[in-house]
């Protein structure tokens, strides 16, 4: 039984579709928490993930980091109304977190004692993984913790439109 369950968005389908399971996985389970946490980029690891110094644009940057804290808190404050909707008996709790993301989940995960992590699947397959690499293959070899994989669940655009 998951008591306390993260987790990880970052705005997109995949997520948001992870979001929806771990609200539903919360409600099935009566968990106590449910933690959402999204991970923002720092002058650090911009720098190492595209190997040059940035301070020739300072300016520029500190306001793409404010425009970027902006956008973390709204999406965690978006993601915290929705569960809170669902989810009556369960405290919901956000993290907003900056730094190297598999670090900084793998971070959050033991320091809030979570007993699940679910993420969304990029679902670029095992070549692509192999090549590219992977936040939740890089979690799963780190984690103290079980780890739920969502896959996107695509809508066939006829069933959609009625075709």
């Amino acid at each position: 039984m998951f008591r306390k369950i993260l987790v990880a968005i970052d705005g997109s389908r995949h997520s948001e579709q992870a979001l929806r399971k771990a609200i539903e996985l919360a409600r099935g389970q009566q968990a106590d928490v449910l933690g959402i946490v999204h991970v923002r980029p720092t002058v650090e690891t911009w720098t190492r993930a595209y190997g040059f110094e940035l301070a020739a644009y300072a300016d520029a940057y500190q306001a793409m980091l404010k425009e970027l804290e902006e956008n973390s808190r709204k999406l965690l404050e978006d993601a915290a109304e929705q569960a809170r909707l669902v989810l009556e008996n369960t405290q919901v709790v956000t993290h907003d977190e900056a730094g190297v993301v598999t670090s900084r989940i793998e971070a959050v995960v033991k320091e809030g004692d979570y007993d699940v992590l679910v993420v969304g699947s990029r679902g670029m397959g095992r070549a692509a993984g192999l090549l590219l690499g992977s936040v939740s293959q890089s979690l799963l070899a780190k984690l103290p913790c079980t780890m739920l994989v969502v896959r996107l669940e695509e809508v066939d655009p006829k069933a959609a439109f009625g075709d």
